[in-house]
């Protein structure tokens, strides 16, 4: 009887502490989306439509808004423009909660018109989604590129783009209208192309329907703490998970490609690289991508300290169990 009460106490301490850590901590895991929307001069040309030909901006502006009112309440979706700007800021809808009748009202002001500086914005959407991963611990971060043209700023690309995706954040990129693939296609997690406006709005679709595969996909992870409550479990692993949310470009970093690493040894590199091909058609359009991103990194001695809370509650329950029969 002794034995059983000690067993009990202890599992009421431990239990108490991982439900102190989901107090203290948030745990979320919704849908992160930033869009980063080419309005350069280029989206002023025409595409094939079923009613005609359209101008591939009012195409974009239209199949963003079918998708997001399609969107479940949790979603988090920030759009960025090139070069318009809302208030002295590219930022067209900030990253959080859409609300569908302001984000109407300023989506029928974008107009296209200037350059494309995809590399400089590629840091501008992952920064917003570094910042919100901080706030929320957990979830999954995408950036979509939709884009008629390539870079005027590669060096910011080449610079980015691989620290972005060592970070575990998903790289998208839709090709509007484009004679050829974009030079990004084999670089970033999956690309689509899109010759005509049903086809935008299905590419677009499909991004944020894979954005809430991940996230239930993500929340499996916890399976491996089934003796305790969801709550807990979830508090318990963002505790006791490192995860770097600095802004792209702050931290020392070396790599390119696949070959990444930051030059501090103790950084953790924030996410999976899971290559993969893929090659599917969507209307007119095509994808094909090239890796997948994760979402957080456990330093070693942590992940020893998640496993031995969790073999000594299965153990002490598995016990009471016994002891009950």
């Amino acid at each position: 009887m002794t034995s059983r009460i000690k067993e009990l106490c202890v599992a009421r301490r431990l239990i108490t502490f991982v439900a102190f850590l989901s107090l203290a901590l948030p745990c979320h895991a919704g849908q992160n989306v930033v869009v980063v929307l080419d309005d350069s001069g280029s989206m002023k040309d025409r595409m094939r439509s079923a009613q005609g030909r359209v101008r591939k901006i009012t195409a974009a502006k239209q199949a963003l808004l079918t998708v997001l009112e399609q969107l479940p309440a949790d979603a988090n979706v920030g759009v960025a423009l090139l070069n318009g700007k809302v208030n002295n800021s590219p930022w067209l809808i900030p990253l959080g909660p859409v609300d569908m009748n302001a984000t109407k009202k300023v989506m029928d002001s974008v107009r296209a018109n200037g350059g494309t500086p995809l590399g400089r914005f590629l840091k501008t959407g992952s920064d917003a989604l570094l910042a919100a991963r901080e706030r929320e611990n957990y979830g999954s971060y995408r950036l979509l590129v939709v884009t008629d043209g390539e870079a005027g700023d590669n060096n910011l690309i080449e610079r980015y783009l691989p620290e972005i995706k060592s970070r575990g954040i998903t790289v998208d990129v839709i090709g509007v209208a484009m004679n050829a693939d974009h030079s990004l296609a084999t670089k970033v997690h999956s690309y689509r192309r899109a010759d005509n406006p049903e086809s935008l709005t299905t590419a677009i679709r499909e991004v944020f329907a894979e954005t809430s595969s991940a996230t239930d996909a993500g929340e499996s992870d916890f399976e491996l703490l089934e003796g305790l409550p969801m709550e807990c479990a979830s508090a318990a692993l963002t505790a006791l998970s490192t995860i770097e949310n600095a802004p792209i470009g702050d931290l020392p970093f070396e790599g390119s490609g696949n070959d990444q690493s930051f030059l501090n040894k103790n950084m953790p590199s924030g996410g999976k690289n899971n290559s993969r091909s893929q090659n599917r058609n969507s209307g007119n359009g095509g994808q094909s991508g090239n890796g997948g991103g994760g979402g957080f990194s456990f330093g070693f001695g942590k992940l020893i300290m998640v496993f031995f809370i969790f073999v000594v509650i299965s153990s002490l329950m598995s016990g009471l169990k016994k002891n009950r029969r």
